[in-house]
């Protein structure tokens, strides 16, 4: 998987996205809070194909969203938070 970094962009001083249309799958942005000394070492792992994964989970809402500690894990980043939609019914 491409960690999106072609599609990275930075929408405000230390806020970095990765566009939904990245990939096909995505149901919302991916949204990354980090300086860009973090940014570099973020992009060394895999953290940033694992916040696009999160940002395909039904009920995300709004963005997928990454601190700043964010490291590679088992499901998804340290520090990440898919923001889920509240249950309905």
């Amino acid at each position: 998987m491409d960690s999106g970094t072609a599609e990275l962009h930075e929408v405000s001083e230390g806020i970095w996205e990765i566009p939904a249309s990245a990939q096909a799958d995505m149901r919302v942005p991916a949204r990354l809070f980090a300086d860009r000394e973090l940014l570099g070492e973020i992009q060394s792992d895999q953290s940033l194909d694992q916040l696009q994964n999160v940002a395909t989970l039904p009920g995300v809402t709004g963005a997928a969203l990454a601190m700043p500690t964010c490291t590679r894990a088992t499901a998804s980043p340290s520090g990440e938070s898919p923001r889920p939609s509240p249950p309905t019914g």
